[in-house]
């Protein structure tokens, strides 16, 4: 009896060992399917070197990181730091939409998330729709008023100007690089406008078959032109004539903007992107219900960068921050990049510690949010003689000493050899 009993609690306790493995095994491998881990590392991890080199700090899979640090050790008597740069990570590209509304508003969104308005002002007219963006200023055009409007990004007035003499019916607003676009729904014409004096019409281009011109932009090429009769996005040049291609827009076009990339639609209160031949890439609902223009603008991030070397004790650190109510950098990326020079032979080991990563919280309260990480640190090897450890001066002075000693030493040599006493006849 006492023997069964023993062969039912070790087949018991191996019942539930076996459930315990398989259990740890399962959330082991939903824990890894799961959303993956920030990491911040060094970058290349191990490397052998003979001469100065560099090593890049990297972070991946980060979700609007808006804000990074960390410190780094090494070996002074290996290595010497020599400077840290700051990489192109934080200072990625942002797009951002200008987006017109019949309602008298001109609203700012991101090209992230076009849902989210940043900013809006009121115009002061009453249908502002083609919008463009020009060397820092947003510019739009006002069908009732058949004025162009130019305005500071925070919607101060700039200047206007009377175009009813050519345009009747001003929808679209474009930028071709010197000229204003300005799409004519009435007479189904884009007029060309030269800043310095836009109430003259310096020409304009007629395109077959499209019937209600509302939108244009420019792609650096290319013209593009909603058509609100047909539904429908061409491609055009800048002499006219027959389109070069088109693609059905899905109901009315009526603003267009190029971001360099791709195309961006808006019509009903929402916003459409698509490429260049025409397919959808994503939907947006817009800021305001009733979207009529579309301007784009991409530039570069500013940061702040800061960074210290204490190369006496082999110490640096490094952190910068996004400037600006922006979004944050979603992906992978690189942080920072060290220079060092090496002063012996040997390893060193690069140790990342106190790092922080953050995100910027734009739900309300306005504040930087820890992003869980992992961190990996790196090491390197030095090989061949060190580069100058006295430094060049001390380099040169020894190199002449030992040339000097050897010059003496030849010389002496020379004057005790029998070859060179006078022969006595």
């Amino acid at each position: 009896m006492r023997a069964y009993t023993s062969r039912n609690l070790s087949i018991f306790f191996v019942f539930i060992m076996m459930f315990m493995l398989v259990s740890w095994q399962y959330m082991f491998i939903h824990s890894v399917s799961a959303s993956p881990t920030a990491k911040m590392y060094v970058h290349p991890q191990d490397q052998t070197v003979s001469s100065s080199f560099t090593v890049d700090i990297n972070v991946t899979d980060v979700t609007d990181l808006y804000d990074w640090e960390f410190k780094l050790n090494y070996s002074t008597s290996i290595i010497t730091a020599t400077s840290i740069t700051e990489g192109p990570f934080l200072k990625s590209d942002i797009g951002t939409l200008w987006v017109s509304d019949g309602g008298d508003f001109i609203y700012k969104v991101f090209m992230t998330d076009p849902t989210q308005t940043v900013s809006s002002w009121d115009c002061g007219t009453s249908s502002p729709f083609g919008v463009e963006y020009v060397n820092g200023y947003v510019y739009y055009v006002d069908y009732s008023t058949d004025y162009l409007y130019q305005k500071t990004l925070a919607g101060a007035d700039v200047a206007s100007w009377d175009i009813g003499d050519y345009s009747g019916d001003p929808y679209g607003l474009g930028w071709n690089g010197t000229h204003f676009l300005i799409a004519d729904r009435g007479d189904d014409k884009i007029y060309f406008a030269d800043p310095s004096d836009p109430t003259t019409s310096s020409g304009f281009i007629t395109y077959t078959g499209i019937s209600y011109v509302e939108s244009v932009t420019f792609d650096g090429t290319y013209i593009w032109a909603g058509d609100t009769g047909t539904d429908t996005v061409y491609k055009l040049t800048q002499s006219g004539g027959d389109p070069l291609a088109s693609w059905p827009a899905g109901g009315d076009p009526n603003g267009l903007t190029h971001d360099g990339t791709n195309l961006w639609v808006c019509r009903a209160g929402y916003i459409y992107k698509y490429s260049e031949a025409g397919s959808l890439l994503e939907t947006y609902t817009a800021p305001a219900s009733a979207s009529e223009g579309l301007a784009s603008f991409t530039g570069p991030r500013s940061t702040v960068f800061y960074n210290t070397i204490d190369d006496a004790n082999g110490h640096l650190n490094a952190s910068a921050t996004i400037i600006g109510d922006v979004p944050g950098l979603t992906g992978d990326g690189v942080l920072a990049t060290i220079s060092f020079d090496i002063d012996a032979v040997g390893t060193s080991n690069l140790d990342i510690h106190e790092t922080i990563l953050e995100a910027y919280d734009f739900s309300g309260d306005k504040t930087l949010d820890h992003i869980t990480h992992l961190r990996y640190d790196g090491s390197v090897t030095t090989e061949g003689l060190p580069e100058f450890p006295l430094g060049a001066t001390a380099e040169i002075a020894i190199a002449a000493v030992v040339i000097y000693l050897w010059w003496r030493r030849r010389k002496t040599r020379l004057y005790k050899s029998p070859t060179h006493l006078s022969s006595v006849p």
